[in-house]
């Protein structure tokens, strides 16, 4: 009887073990696959099956983060075999909101990344003139991109990467992830910082 016993109690920590392991996998399948997927950087690189993904949480209305996101974009662009994904949030501070939103809705137009550049650089409000000279810039459909800004698909991108931020816990920006290491720097990232960073990562 206590046998019998023992066997179950075995069986249902086996079990319990095998769920925790697939739900730990698919957290951080959730974290790498945003709803977004415009917004990923290197998606066809040769993955060996088990490809090093670095995830930021792009806030684009802090100066600081941005010396960050070009790090981590110089470093993606020379290191084609490293998955990159871009995760812009709603923040509250300042423009920050609204820029998420600017960024996702020229996703919808193929235009993401020529977004993400000017904004990176641009410090100023997002209003008319702005939203109608960079339109110009990048032959986006100007009418579309204002509409897409407060439409359902931009509102969900933008929700489920403030979830993403909000299950890691992340409170302060910059913030991204390296494999399964998260980093929040609280001095100016370096080329090889982020290279120390990566080596970590890579000789676990």
């Amino acid at each position: 009887m206590l046998f019998r016993i023992f066997i179950c109690v075995m069986t249902v920590l086996c079990l319990y073990a095998v769920y925790s392991i697939v739900k730990i996998r698919n957290f951080y399948a959730d974290i790498r696959n945003p709803a977004a997927e415009f917004t990923v950087k290197n998606p066809d690189s040769p993955r060996n099956h088990n490809p090093l993904t670095i995830v930021e949480f792009v806030n684009y209305d802090c100066g600081y983060c941005a010396a960050t996101h070009l790090v981590l974009l110089d470093y993606t662009e020379d290191n084609p075999d490293v998955v990159y994904v871009a995760r812009p949030v709603p923040y509250a501070n300042g423009n920050a909101e609204q820029k998420a939103k600017v960024v996702l809705a020229a996703g919808l137009q193929g235009k993401f990344w020529d977004m993400d550049k000017v904004l990176t650089e641009y410090t100023g409000p997002v209003d008319e003139k702005f939203l109608s000279e960079t339109a110009a810039l990048y032959e986006m459909d100007l009418e579309k991109l204002k509409t897409d800004i407060n439409g359902n698909d931009v509102f969900k991108f933008a929700q489920d990467n403030a979830h993403a931020s909000q299950r890691l816990g992340l409170e302060t920006t910059p913030a991204f992830m390296i494999g399964k290491m998260i980093y929040q720097p609280d001095a100016p990232l370096t080329l090889s910082d982020l290279i120390r960073m990566v080596h970590l990562e890579q000789n676990k």
